[in-house]
């Protein structure tokens, strides 16, 4: 946009810091953070891709950092895109990179959030821990929320990715308390 590579989407109600044309690229990201003068982001954003790459044994194609500015903001159930093939559904403010992808590592870093997981109809029992699938359209499935606090890594593979939706609902004040730390 117009503010650079900050992108609002007003579905999700929350902020996407990427490259200003949309390139998902870790190198892309890194080098806008660095023409910016945010040397310590984009050594920060390096130390996540060489981690990732070191623990998983996963090379890094692509990075979406989704800033969350307080409470209030969400990022609706989704399936993540792994391939081309799901372009149709990926909708208007999608910035994916449509490569084909095998995982997914998402860090969270600031704050204490909850993240909505629910079994998609038809999943894959393997893939979930051979929790409970959902058995029809009506069934509320399975579904866990747990907290991803600050420092904490959430990583699945595509087999997750189809037999489960995640997203982060908006914070319950009145069922968690004060959102934080920060």
């Amino acid at each position: 946009g117009g503010e650079g590579g900050v992108w609002r989407s007003d579905k999700n109600e929350i902020y996407y810091l990427t490259n200003p044309n949309r390139n998902q690229s870790p190198v892309a990201l890194r080098s806008y953070l660095v023409a910016l003068g945010m040397e310590p982001c984009a050594q920060a954003l390096d130390a996540l891709c060489k981690y990732t790459e070191l623990t998983y044994d996963k090379s890094v194609s692509a990075v979406q950092v989704n800033l969350h500015l307080d409470g209030n903001s969400c990022h609706t159930q989704h399936h993540d895109i792994y391939s081309i093939a799901q372009r149709e559904s990926a909708g208007r403010d999608c910035s994916c990179s449509f490569k084909d992808n095998v995982a997914t590592c998402c860090f969270s870093l600031g704050s204490s959030r909850r993240v909505l997981l629910h079994a998609a109809a038809g999943g894959n029992l393997e893939a979930n821990g051979g929790a409970k699938n959902k058995c029809s359209a009506e069934c509320a499935g399975c579904w866990r929320k747990p907290w991803l606090n600050s420092g904490d890594l959430m990583y699945f593979n595509d087999v997750w990715n189809r037999a489960w939706t995640h997203g982060i609902p908006k914070h319950d004040i009145e069922g968690d308390g004060p959102i934080g730390p920060r």
